[in-house]
């Protein structure tokens, strides 16, 4: 009976820490939006949908190629190939804001998608946000959240608070 209560509880943990995560994935990216906008002050917000999936090991590769401007080191290389040896994996969450708002040719409707990599047993961190349809990764996105621009639940190495 012990042991019942024991995996629920780890279950229970693992559940409320994903949910965590969620929110704070919305709330980095809502803040995002707010920064971008012209007008934050006219942002309606319409629909927020969070969606995510496993990496293959390639795919991975990729995706932290793609977060550090195509230079991956040999390090985080043998990290990631450590991790599908292992029998973890890399997922990859995607959070889009779907908003109206005022724009310099009146009210639009529009998104902003941020996209988050999680490696199994660790904190997720932003690798891409896409606003009017250009994706923005790397250094520039790094440069774009600067200083007063960077959102309350996002660390200056990407990773959520």
């Amino acid at each position: 009976m012990a042991r019942v209560f024991t995996l629920m509880a780890v279950l229970s943990l693992g559940v409320l820490s994903g949910c965590s995560d969620e929110s704070k994935m919305k709330s980095v990216c809502t803040d995002i939006l707010h920064g971008v906008a012209i007008d934050p002050s006219s942002v309606k917000i319409n629909k927020i949908d969070v969606s995510g999936r496993r990496l293959s090991h390639s795919e991975a590769l990729d995706r932290y190629s793609m977060a550090a401007d195509g230079k991956v080191g040999d390090s985080r290389k043998r990290y990631l190939s450590s991790l599908y040896e292992d029998g973890e994996s890399v997922s990859e969450f995607f959070t889009e804001i779907d908003y109206t708002a005022s724009a310099r040719s009146g009210i639009q409707r529009s998104s902003v998608l941020c996209s988050f990599i999680k490696p199994a047993s660790s904190t997720p961190f932003l690798s891409v946000v896409t606003v009017n349809n250009k994706d923005i990764q790397g250094f520039a996105l790094s440069m774009m959240l600067s200083g007063s621009k960077r959102p309350s639940g996002l660390g200056v190495d990407m990773k959520l608070n």
